[in-house]
């Protein structure tokens, strides 16, 4: 049976930073909790478990879909950023509500598939540049999944020259020079190589840099040269290997520098593809989630 679109669905989304808990309908999504997402395994079940149970005891609940950030098989998840462990969401499965784990990138192309720019059309891929930097995929309808860490969009080799280790242990991936959690640490790096010297109180996290270039600052902004530059070889690299015929960006560090973003992008990329922001916000992996559920049933 397949569940309607007005059916409620409880959603998790299990981020780096935050984690959100969400009743969704169709793409219509009720946000009842966020905080920062427990690093400890054990914690992060306990809260979940009991955000569950508050939501069954006040409405009917007829499906449960969990988002997460990090590969996923089999309801099995490696939560690299978080708890650095793998978790087993099946211990939250029961008879009576059904279960959904996806990565939060697959999550959030199966949204765009349904109720965004990807309606419509058989390939497209979405990348989110926030915490991490990852994505998902959907060629000729059907979703892929990236069941390993070097599978995943965040977890491609875009330079040789800054060797910064990656969580996954290899050098200068995507993930490890331009996402939220690793931009200044990057920057640091950079500036080194070039022998740039600066305060680095005055960049030391994701906010001050991009403010730092939206305010004109010189240092930023060449600095921001760089970040388009491997950002654009990542576009590069996805659309030379899936094809899409539209990639969409979202997540938190790209929806809020758009123009900074997007004018990097364009001036290095070699690939022609479109490329959109989003229009569902950064509450995609929540609808994508409660949406590849549904599909399911």
């Amino acid at each position: 049976m397949r569940l309607k679109d007005q059916n409620n669905i409880f959603t998790v989304d299990i981020g780096a930073t935050n984690i959100r808990f969400a009743i969704v309908s169709g793409n219509k999504v009720d946000l009842i909790n966020k905080f920062l997402t427990p690093k400890n395994k054990k914690l992060l079940l306990t809260e979940i478990m009991k955000n569950i149970c508050d939501a069954l005891a006040h409405q009917k609940i007829n499906g449960l879909a969990i988002s997460v950030a990090g590969p996923v098989k089999d309801r099995k998840a490696h939560l690299t950023n978080i708890t650095k462990t793998e978790i087993d969401f099946s211990t939250l499965a029961t008879k009576d509500l059904p279960l959904s784990v996806i990565n939060d990138g697959a999550a959030a192309v199966w949204a765009e598939k349904e109720y965004g720019y990807g309606n419509g059309l058989n390939n497209i891929a979405y990348i989110t540049i926030s915490s991490g930097i990852g994505g998902g995929v959907i060629i000729k309808g059907e979703s892929l999944n990236f069941n390993f860490l070097n599978e995943e969009i965040g977890h491609q080799k875009v330079t040789d020259l800054y060797k910064i280790k990656c969580v996954c242990g290899q050098s200068d991936h995507w993930e490890s020079l331009a996402s939220g959690l690793n931009i200044s640490k990057f920057m640091a790096r950079w500036s080194d190589i070039n022998n740039f010297e600066f305060d680095q109180k005055l960049y030391d996290d994701v906010y001050k840099i991009f403010r730092k270039a939206k305010s004109g600052d010189s240092l930023a902004n060449d600095f921001m040269e760089e970040i388009g530059r491997l950002n654009a070889r990542g576009i590069d690299l996805v659309a030379k290997k899936y094809s899409p015929e539209a990639i969409v960006l979202g997540g938190a560090v790209a929806l809020n520098n758009q123009g900074i973003i997007l004018s990097g992008i364009e001036k290095h990329r070699k690939s022609k593809v479109p490329i959109k922001f989003t229009n569902l916000g950064d509450e995609i992996s929540l609808i994508g989630a409660a949406a590849y559920l549904k599909s399911r049933m």
